[in-house]
């Protein structure tokens, strides 16, 4: 947040956000869907968590005409794809479900605060400028994780390593950079064609999970992730 500042508060830089109360909610759904997929990561694959957050295109272009207007609608096929692909996710988190494990329930919190965050950013979109926004929602997520840190359990005593620090610092860096691309498609083009355009993402993830953990994508989550994506392309 600290280089952020810096690199924002220059001359010359918008830095006003118009719209507060939508930006709020961006706010408030974007730090529900880390808080909900971070926690998803400790108990699913990253492949399989990967494959569950690909359900947003297709929620993202149901709910996109209802919250934005009709200037968003997409084709009436989308409830078909919509039940496909939510049959996928039940079929991935199958074997989750059947053992009580209630990772897989996070991963749906973190799909549906998700979408509504990216609905927030497109609406957003025509009157906010894209380092603005980014720059203000590092700026809350700082705010107030850090008073969830101050307020936690351990306080500040646990404390990451220095090999974690690395990682921290990666994670931020990319972090920010895709906040910054992904606002700005946003104000560029529809929320269901932005939001639809990640679909490699469960690819990538599947190699991450191989090559760094030795994680094999189960058959559930094959299956499954068949229907997902389909219907998300």
């Amino acid at each position: 947040p600290l280089s952020i500042l810096i690199v924002y508060f220059t001359p010359g830089r918008p830095i006003k956000i118009n719209n507060k109360r939508v930006f709020s909610l961006r706010l408030l759904f974007g730090l529900g869907a880390m808080y909900c997929y971070y926690t998803a990561a400790h108990g699913l694959a990253l492949a399989d968590l990967s494959l569950i957050t690909r359900l947003q295109p297709i929620l993202i272009a149901l709910l996109a005409p209802l919250l934005l207007g009709a200037q968003e609608r997409s084709d009436g096929r989308i409830w078909v794809l919509l039940v496909a692909g939510v049959v996928g996710c039940v079929v991935l988190l199958a074997p989750q479900l059947m053992v009580g494990s209630l990772w897989g329930l996070w991963a749906v919190g973190a799909l549906l605060s998700s979408a509504l965050a990216h609905l927030a950013l497109r609406a957003m979109g025509p009157t906010e400028h894209t380092q603005a926004v980014v720059l203000w929602t590092q700026v809350g997520i700082f705010l107030v994780t850090g008073l969830m840190l101050v307020l936690g359990t351990d306080g500040l005593t646990a404390l990451p390593s220095p090999t974690q620090w690395l990682w921290i610092i990666g994670l931020g860096s990319l972090a920010t950079l895709g906040q910054l691309l992904m606002t700005r498609a946003y104000a560029l083009d529809q929320a269901s064609v932005v939001a639809g355009a990640s679909n490699l993402t469960p690819l990538w993830a599947a190699i991450v999970d191989l090559v760094l953990f030795s994680t094999i994508l189960s058959m559930n989550a094959f299956i499954g992730g068949v229907l997902i994506v389909g219907a998300s392309l």
